[in-house]
């Protein structure tokens, strides 16, 4: 399940916290954000720290990429 999902802008926010940092955390991470790239979906992720300390710099971050053009999946 994803963490947010945009359908009309096809972008997925992921907050990983300390699970995706141990053991086949980072490797499920990886697969799973190729195959959701191979649908045309844009995966960004941020730690739980980045979002309690940087909130400003995620917020940011997922305004650019809404921004940006569509590609076709």
């Amino acid at each position: 399940m994803l963490d947010f999902y945009c359908v009309e802008r096809r972008i997925a926010v992921e907050v990983d916290g300390d699970s995706h940092h141990v053991a086949r955390g980072p490797t499920r991470d990886e697969a799973r954000s190729l195959l959701l790239a191979r649908e045309g979906i844009r995966v960004l992720r941020f730690t739980n720290i980045e979002v309690l300390v940087e909130l400003d710099r995620v917020v940011e971050t997922i305004i650019d990429e809404l921004q940006r053009p569509l590609s076709n999946p």
